[in-house]
């Protein structure tokens, strides 16, 4: 009797939770729905599902049911986080075209610091094709919106290598570091 006077208290306790978490839910609805939030989000969401696909995104061919969601602000697809349904270099892709589009955004809206840093963009196994276009962009998203992008990469082969060569010759300050960047003091 006893254990189920408590099973029902906590029940009891997680509905209320449960109830507290909808209504706070509601209110952020509420503060991202007046008319400039939307037509940011929705030029945000136009600007993110066109890199993506040029960056070579395939774990989702239907582009209408990509959002941004109003409440975490963050990409979805029919409510749910869009990471959950992308394969492991989709997901760098996101990272890619989500960042970029802030930064495009930025430009009209001071949202963001027109600062990015991309530690090793360049993982699981990324073809060098979306790479390089991925390269490509951030340069032209920095020179139409005037923000600075540090890239960190490892060229391994030389093909990436060729990518930062091209990057050099398109501007980039490359700041080249031989061997290791961390050696033992001792």
């Amino acid at each position: 009797m006893k254990e189920m006077h408590e099973t029902r208290k906590t029940i009891h306790d997680l509905s209320e939770e449960y109830r507290i978490l909808l209504a706070k839910r509601e209110m952020m609805e509420n503060q991202n729905n007046d008319d400039s939030v939307r037509a940011t989000l929705k030029e945000m969401k136009s600007q993110f599902v066109d890199y993506l696909y040029l960056f070579g995104y395939g774990s989702i061919n239907d582009k209408d049911r990509i959002d941004i969601s109003p409440v975490t602000l963050l990409p979805s697809i029919n409510d749910f986080d869009m990471k959950f349904g992308s394969s492991a270099s989709d997901n760098v892709r996101m990272i890619w075209a989500f960042t970029l589009s802030i930064l495009k955004q930025s430009q009209t809206t001071n949202y963001c610091l027109n600062f990015a840093v991309f530690d090793e963009p360049k993982q699981q196994s990324i073809v060098n094709k979306d790479f390089s276009e991925f390269i490509a962009q951030a340069f032209q998203t920095c020179n139409s919106t005037n923000c600075q992008i540090i890239l960190g990469v490892t060229a391994k082969d030389e093909t990436e290598q060729s990518v930062v060569a091209n990057a050099k010759k398109n501007g980039a300050h490359i700041i080249s570091i031989i061997g290791k960047a961390f050696k033992p003091l001792v």
